[in-house]
């Protein structure tokens, strides 16, 4: 049984999805430099320098335009909640997928079995869980805060005229 406060909150998937879809690429990006490196033996040293420079337009960039397009949407001081657990638990989902898929195939491609990885299922889950709260967790929620603050002024100053 729900209580009362917890009956109305609606889950905002459209920040679900836009922190999901960016934590998965930019996880996939800080592993590429390794995938990259055993797929195409290409040179470590630029392979690193050409993903992180697009890692970082990716990263900040176009996640803050993004989520703070998405924040004029969205009325923060009302949808406080369920912005917040929606952008968690979309940033967490992206860095889990990813770091997973990662770690396991990183360890079929050196010849690890999974019973080699289990007793360390502690340590990724804090890895994977300290990762979502990082550059894309906050940056989102700074502009969603900042998109919320634009329009709570504009509606301010209509309302003043």
């Amino acid at each position: 049984m729900l209580s009362r406060r917890c009956q109305g909150v609606k889950f905002e998937w459209v920040i679900f999805c836009v922190a999901f879809g960016f934590s998965l690429v930019v996880q996939v990006l800080i592993n590429s430099p390794t995938i990259l490196y055993f797929v195409f033996r290409s040179s470590p040293e630029m392979t690193v320098w050409a993903l992180y420079t697009v890692r970082f337009f990716i990263s900040p960039l176009v996640l803050f335009a993004s989520f703070y397009l998405i924040g004029r949407n969205v009325d923060f001081g009302v949808r406080f909640q369920p912005v917040l657990v929606s952008l968690f638990l979309g940033n967490w989902t992206g860095h889990l997928i990813a770091y997973f898929s990662f770690t396991l195939w990183s360890l079929s491609h050196v010849g690890f079995s999974i019973y080699s990885w289990s007793p360390r299922l502690s340590e990724y889950v804090l890895v994977v869980v300290s990762s979502a709260l990082s550059l894309e967790f906050f940056a989102g929620l700074s502009a969603i805060s900042i998109a919320y603050i634009v329009n709570r002024r504009q509606i301010d100053a209509r309302a003043v005229t």
